[in-house]
């Protein structure tokens, strides 16, 4: 048994197969070959091509490849997109975060080298003078108005640092004298 088409028209020249049909036009993923007078599909990876060995579009990008057109061959290659070309989101967003870090540790470190330039290292012995100084300070405060106001010297190496001082009495907080006799404290 011998099957055989008709063959086309010179109006149209190519056999459709997929339509079943004589056409002037290949649909797209087909091209013409007018030797063999019928419509051939074109290789994987080409949405449009001239011949069996010459593609003129690619197919569209995926998310994880992207294909480009190689005109010295005529082919489509297939080429892997890069990290921040498959998640540009999750690549900003981790940069940004990575450069939130290091501005952080930069100013950490700015802060531990100013703390440590302020620093003196003082004897055991000055410590305990300045122990029993503001000592001294807080029972007097606690005993009434003792005269104009003087200096708080605070010079342990903590709190107020070397040599810093600060006044004392109702005169440095603005207030009027008050004397012992106006306030009864228990």
């Amino acid at each position: 048994m011998e099957l055989a088409r008709d063959s086309c028209g010179t109006s149209e020249p190519l056999f459709d197969v997929v339509s079943g049909a004589c056409v002037r036009f290949c649909n797209m993923g087909y091209w013409a070959d007018f030797e063999a007078r019928r419509c051939k599909r074109c290789p994987d990876q080409c949405i449009s091509c001239l011949s069996a060995h010459r593609c003129v579009r690619c197919p569209q990008a995926t998310v994880l490849e992207r294909f480009v057109l190689d005109n010295v061959s005529g082919s489509c290659i297939a080429r892997e997109k890069t990290l921040w070309e498959r998640n540009p989101q999750r690549t900003m967003s981790t940069a940004l975060a990575a450069l939130c870090f290091t501005v952080f540790l930069c100013g950490l470190c700015a802060f531990n080298i100013v703390a440590s330039q302020g620093r003196k290292p003082q004897s055991k012995k000055g410590s305990v003078a300045a122990h029993a100084l503001v000592h001294e300070r807080i029972h007097s405060a606690q005993g009434g108005y003792r005269g104009p106001a003087r200096p708080w010297n605070v010079g342990n190496g903590k709190a107020g640092g070397e040599g810093h001082s600060f006044l004392r009495g109702p005169e440095a907080a603005g207030y009027a004298k008050v004397s012992a006799d106006d306030v009864d404290l228990y």
